[in-house]
């Protein structure tokens, strides 16, 4: 897949902050600090990992979470899209990755760990 102008513009700014990588996700692009994922990019926006102890900072901005039509339903995920006037300051940026990289280790902590029940 070939990598979008608007995904080398995101990772042009957010790597001078952390090893931040992106990698093909259903369409999109996962954004990676590390292993950890911790943003998205989906049609050409880029959504930050977020819970209830970053919502409030995402809503101050106004901006919309991540909602794409499953199957059966709307689907909301714990991503909020970044501010644009954010992505662009680099003394604010690098506090935003920070918290969407804790949020996401906190989300993978709290999820219990899948075990295969099948053969393989």
């Amino acid at each position: 897949m070939k990598k979008s102008d608007y995904l080398l513009y995101v990772l042009d700014l957010l790597q001078p902050h952390g090893p931040i990588t992106a990698k093909s996700l259903f369409g999109g692009y996962g954004i990676y600090y590390g292993p950890t994922i911790m943003g998205v990019i989906v049609q050409d926006q880029l959504y930050f990992k977020m819970d209830d102890t970053t919502r409030a900072d995402f809503e101050a901005h106004d901006v919309k979470p991540f909602i794409y039509e499953g199957k059966a339903k709307t689907v909301t995920m714990p991503y909020m899209q970044l501010p644009e006037s954010i992505l662009e300051n680099r003394e604010l940026l690098p506090e935003w990755i920070e918290k969407a990289y804790h949020v996401s280790l906190r989300h993978h902590k709290s999820k219990p760990k899948r075990t295969f029940k099948g053969d393989l």
